[in-house]
This record gives C-alpha cells, sequence and structure tokens, in this order.
C-alpha cells in the first residue's frame, strides 16, 4: 500500500526531475496513469494532496 508520504516522495522525485514519471511507474510497478494524477493531484493541492491513506497495492 502507497501512504501519503510515499506518494508525496515519489511525486517530489518527479518534480526535481530527479526520475520521469515513466521511470517511477516502472520502479513501482504501477501503471503510467496513476503516477500521472499522483503529480497532477499535488501540483493542484500540495501537502494536503494525499489524505489518508490509499487502497492500491502493489503486486508482487
Amino acid at each position: 500500500m502507497f501512504d501519503k508520504a510515499f506518494k508525496e516522495e515519489a511525486v517530489l522525485r518527479i518534480l526535481s526531475s530527479e526520475t520521469t514519471i515513466s521511470k517511477m511507474a516502472e520502479e513501482l510497478d504501477v501503471h503510467y496513469t496513476t503516477v500521472r494524477d499522483w503529480v497532477r493531484y499535488y501540483k493542484k493541492g500540495g501537502t494536503n494532496t494525499f489524505p489518508g491513506s490509499s487502497s492500491l497495492q502493489k503486486s508482487n
């Protein structure tokens, strides 16, 4: 499960140009659009973007 802090860290890595959305999605083994949406939501809501925990779970 990806919690708020985890998503924020991923988004901040993308926004700082440390990685791309595509590379982050591949690294996390989630769909590109999921990570893209995290970035979009973060740009709109900042640190209040991901309240609570997510139901998205990483598959093994």
